[in-house]
């Protein structure tokens, strides 16, 4: 192992018990920590920093220690991932995953319920200039798991940007949010030409329930919608409903004979 990138500042996940050792713990289960470490954080950086490009978000593993489970990371952007894991240590220590998202918080679960399966501790460290334990899992440790909504829908929202190896488009919604997007290849190059413009996307999403905020986007189709000015929008919508107004030659008038009858009726 280089020992340049012990240099760096290091977050860890270490794993402490009778009979933890990484030759007694399967491949498969290091592999979905190591996967479960990497989406906790990642998911995080996307929705806090939706500036930064996903090709930029590295959790880099650079070490296994051997005296237990301990796995090391490191990040070129380590001014925005230690901040994030420390946030994550905070939850897990007063018990509140409310600031947390979706993903963050299922990747957590993978990690308690390893220590669980084990009946061991797990432990969340940052070393810099010197070593801190964040949290502390242990096989007690439970998760209150937020309710969630899901199903298929239509969201309108302007294209910023689309592509990667996985590919995903980074949309921000009508209501200002922004959301990352899972698709695939076809889908990402027809967005590719759409790129900055608002485009009605089908597919299949995740709302948290308590507060109805899309959380999470896999978009399977584009819709015919296409972004008109409001000149076109008004003149489209004349032509449609013009000829019921056609006799109304007093606008003022007709308008104030409505709100009378909505007021008498009321």
């Amino acid at each position: 192992m280089n020992n340049r990138a012990f240099s760096k500042s290091l977050i860890e996940v270490n794993f402490s018990g009778e009979g933890i050792k990484p030759d007694s713990v399967k491949a498969s289960d290091i592999a979905d920590i190591l996967k479960a470490v990497e989406n906790m954080v990642e998911s995080q950086v996307f929705r806090d920093h939706p500036e930064i490009d996903k090709e930029q978000v590295i959790i880099g593993f650079v070490n296994i220690k051997s005296e237990s489970i301990g796995l090391q990371f490191v990040s070129p952007i380590q001014n925005i991932v230690f901040p994030i894991f420390r946030s994550i240590g905070e939850a897990i220590e007063t018990n509140d995953y409310k600031g947390l998202p979706t993903t963050s918080i299922d990747a957590l679960d993978t990690i308690i319920s390893f220590s669980r399966k084990k009946q061991c501790i797990a432990e969340f460290v940052t070393s810099n200039e010197h070593r801190e334990v964040l949290a502390t899992i242990t096989p007690e440790t439970t998760l209150e798991r937020r309710a969630r909504l899901s199903g298929e829908t239509i969201v309108y929202g302007q294209v910023v940007r689309v592509g990667g190896r996985e590919p995903r488009a980074m949309v921000e919604l009508v209501n200002g949010q922004t959301v990352f997007c899972d698709t695939n290849k076809d889908i990402a190059q027809k967005l590719g030409s759409r790129l900055y413009t608002v485009v009605g996307l089908l597919g299949m999403a995740r709302w948290d329930a308590e507060s109805l905020k899309l959380e999470q986007f896999t978009i399977e189709d584009v819709t015919t919608y296409e972004e008109l000015p409001l000149e076109d929008v008004m003149n489209q919508l004349a032509k449609a409903v013009g000829i019921y107004y056609s006799d109304v030659t007093d606008v003022k008038k007709y308008i104030s004979n409505i709100r009378e009858l909505e007021s008498k009726t009321e």
